[in-house]
C-alpha cells in the first residue's frame, strides 16, 4: 500500500551526515521514502532474526548450522543492508566466491576509491545512529568509532547541562544574600 506524503520531501531535513573522502565532499540525508523503508526493513530484519533463532533451536543439526550461519551473517552485515539504500547503494552479502560488496551509489564509489571496511562501517553506523538514537551520539561516534565512549560523552554533557539548569535561579528570585 502506497502512502501519499504530499509535498514532504525531507526526513529529518536538518540532520544528515557530512564527510569528505579522497578530496570529495559527501552529504547524505534520508528522504521520506528511505526513512520509512529503513523502519520497515529494520522490522523485517528483527523478524528474520527471530525466525533463524527458532530454526536453530528446533531443527536437526544440519539445518541448525545453516540457520546459525545465516544469523551470524545477518548480525555482522545487516546494518550495511539496512543502510545502503540511504546512500543510493545496494549491499551484497559475501558468497563463497565473492566478498561483501556494494553496487551503485556513494558506498560503491567509496569502496572503489579504496575506503577500507572499518571506515565504511563507521560512516554507515553513524547514519544508523542518527536514525535510531540521536545526532549528538552519532557525531561523537563519527569522531571516535567507539559507541560506548560516544554514549558516555553525550550522557556526561547532558547531565552537566541539566545540572547547570537546575542550579539557575528562577527569574525574580533572590539568593537570600540580597
Amino acid at each position: 500500500m502506497a502512502i501519499d506524503l504530499g509535498d514532504l520531501k525531507q526526513y529529518n531535513a536538518e540532520q544528515g551526515l557530512k564527510f569528505e573522502w579522497a578530496g570529495r565532499s559527501y552529504h547524505v540525508q534520508a528522504d521520506v521514502e528511505h526513512g520509512l523503508g529503513f523502519h520497515a526493513t529494520h522490522h523485517e530484519m528483527d523478524t528474520k532474526r527471530e525466525e533463524l533463532r527458532e530454526k536453530i533451536r528446533s531443527t536437526d543439526a544440519e539445518e541448525s548450522k545453516a540457520a546459525a550461519d545465516k544469523l551470524r551473517s545477518l548480525n555482522r552485515f545487516g546494518t550495511f543492508e539496512l543502510m545502503a539504500p540511504m546512500f543510493g547503494s545496494t549491499f551484497h552479502y559475501p558468497t563463497k566466491t565473492k566478498g561483501a560488496r556494494f553496487t551503485g551509489g556513494i558506498l560503491a564509489e567509496l569502496q572503489e576509491n579504496g575506503m577500507d571496511w572499518g571506515t565504511l562501517e563507521r560512516i554507515v553506523t553513524t547514519l544508523y545512529l542518527m536514525m535510531v538514537n540521536s545526532e549528538a551520539v552519532a557525531q561523537e561516534y563519527m569522531k571516535t568509532g567507539k559507541l560506548e565512549q560516544a554514549v558516555a560523552v553525550v550522557a556526561a554533557r547532558e547531565k552537566s547541562e541539566t545540572d547547570a539548569l537546575a542550579t539557575q535561579q528562577a527569574p525574580g528570585a533572590t539568593s537570600g544574600n540580597d
